[in-house]
């Protein structure tokens, strides 16, 4: 394999037998090892991995010191599995909203012409939308497409309305 493929695949990650016999609380199971390996470098695409490959899966991730979500992600679990299984690694939902701090809170100031939320505002009310917020909700859009966020896109003003139209 070339170096760019190899760059997101784990080091280590390499099996002596396709299927091995691992004893659970709940008994031995019947776990394929290529399934595992290719679960671990991001491979599953179309198939699923049993309850004990998962576990596995998600447990040779955490221990490499990756983030939880990308352990939930690639052995195809819900979130509230990962913590049922790892709840010293995992931090439950409910436990992540009780942090401290200032909660974000959404953006109550009046709706303008010439933005995105005032492009959302006529599609919402039906309206026929200004030329305004046609030309903001394209800057935003395009953006958007860029980068996978509306966050930070560009507000419109005078010197952009004319690109973006």
């Amino acid at each position: 394999m070339t170096a760019a493929v190899d760059a997101g695949r784990l080091p280590g990650m390499r099996t002596a037998a396709p299927t091995v016999f691992v004893a659970t609380p709940d008994g031995l199971a019947v776990v394929d090892t290529i399934a595992v390996e290719r679960a671990v470098n991001g491979e599953r695409k179309g198939w699923s991995l049993t309850r004990d490959e998962a576990r596995i899966v998600a447990d040779l991730i955490l221990s490499r010191g990756l983030p939880p979500t990308l352990a939930a992600v690639r052995a195809g679990v819900n979130w509230a599995t990962l913590c049922e299984w790892f709840p010293d690694v995992v931090a439950s939902a409910v436990e992540g909203k009780a942090r401290p701090g200032e909660r974000r809170r959404p953006d109550r100031s009046p709706v303008k012409c010439g933005t995105r939320r005032g492009y959302d505002r006529h599609k919402r009310r039906k309206e026929r939308v200004c030329e305004r917020c046609r030309a903001a909700y394209a800057l935003a859009y395009r953006y958007y497409r860029a980068h996978g966020t509306y966050i930070g896109a560009p507000e419109l003003t005078d010197t952009n309305m004319a690109v973006a139209a």
